[in-house]
């Protein structure tokens, strides 16, 4: 599937950041759907069942250039973080 304008704004948000907690990238799709009228679910375990998919999205298209968005956990904090 090729990316949206969604995809593309999310990830040059994310490119422009590096690094960015659960909550951000939580609130950078919520943005980035709401911006270009995408289906945006209200239910939390739905959101995170379309945060995937769409990250999924942007991994396929960006994998040619050996990139990836990866989630890793802090090892101090337990905290999730999300990094490309």
């Amino acid at each position: 599937m090729s990316m949206k304008d969604s995809h593309k704004l999310f990830l040059q948000s994310f490119m422009s950041r590096g690094l960015l907690d659960a909550k951000e990238v939580r609130q950078l799709y919520r943005t980035c759907c709401l911006k270009f009228n995408e289906k945006y679910a209200e239910k939390e375990e739905d959101q995170k069942a379309h945060l995937l998919e769409f990250v999924r999205t942007i991994n396929r298209n960006i994998q040619p250039f050996h990139m990836e968005i990866k989630k890793g956990v802090s090892e101090e904090e337990g905290k999730s973080f999300y990094c490309l």
